[in-house]
């Protein structure tokens, strides 16, 4: 069965689930975040990189991993992008996609939209940025910027197929990537090029 195709999209992650450490680490408490609510600024590139250098409880490697996420995807002119977390050799888009494209659903929308497959290791790109680190670490960096709201993931795999989930209540727990993620979507919350966190940190 092939995934991610016009009749079998996957289901995005929706923006506004549950992120632990957020909750955990700034002001924001609400079970489902909605930033959309928030007083904001215009929208800037700076700020957004403030708001990674301003969070007291990320690591240096997590700072440099969400600095290099945001520059590749900024850099498109988009807000999204299909990364690897493993080598490029070892990872297969077999079975996954059609006509060059993954395609995505969400619950309002039958086909909510496609993103071209772009077989981009990010894991070599941060090797080659002398960042070397393995793939589980990897996933766990993703997660933890998942989980502060930096980026959504979602893990391009069958349980995140759309007709799973439309059998599923969509509970408040955070879902985050297995420790298997191959092909990750990635998605830059466009919340934090607007609102200054630096204050909102506890």
């Amino acid at each position: 069965m092939r995934i991610g195709t016009e009749d079998n999209p996957l289901w995005v992650i929706p923006e506004n689930t549950t992120r632990k450490l957020l909750n955990e680490h700034s002001k924001y408490k609400e079970e489902k975040i909605d930033l959309s609510r928030t007083p904001s600024n215009r929208s800037t590139k700076n700020l957004y990189i403030g708001n990674i250098l301003s969070n007291p409880y990320l690591t240096l490697e997590e700072v440099k991993i969400a600095y290099y996420l945001y520059e590749l995807i900024e850099e498109e002119g988009l807000n999204e992008k299909i990364i690897l977390t493993s080598k490029k050799e070892k990872t297969s888009f077999r079975g996954i996609g059609e006509y060059g494209s993954i395609y995505f659903s969400n619950k309002n929308k039958p086909i909510c939209g496609t993103l071209q497959i772009e077989k981009f290791s990010f894991l070599d790109y941060l090797h080659k940025s002398n960042l070397k680190i393995q793939q589980n670490e990897l996933i766990n960096y993703l997660n933890r910027l998942h989980g502060f709201y930096y980026i959504t993931c979602t893990e391009i795999c069958e349980s995140n197929l759309d007709y799973v989930w439309s059998n599923k209540k969509h509970s408040a727990k955070e879902i985050l990537l297995s420790d298997k993620a191959d092909i990750v979507f990635v998605r830059i919350n466009e919340y934090f090029t607007k609102i200054d966190m630096a204050r909102s940190w506890q």
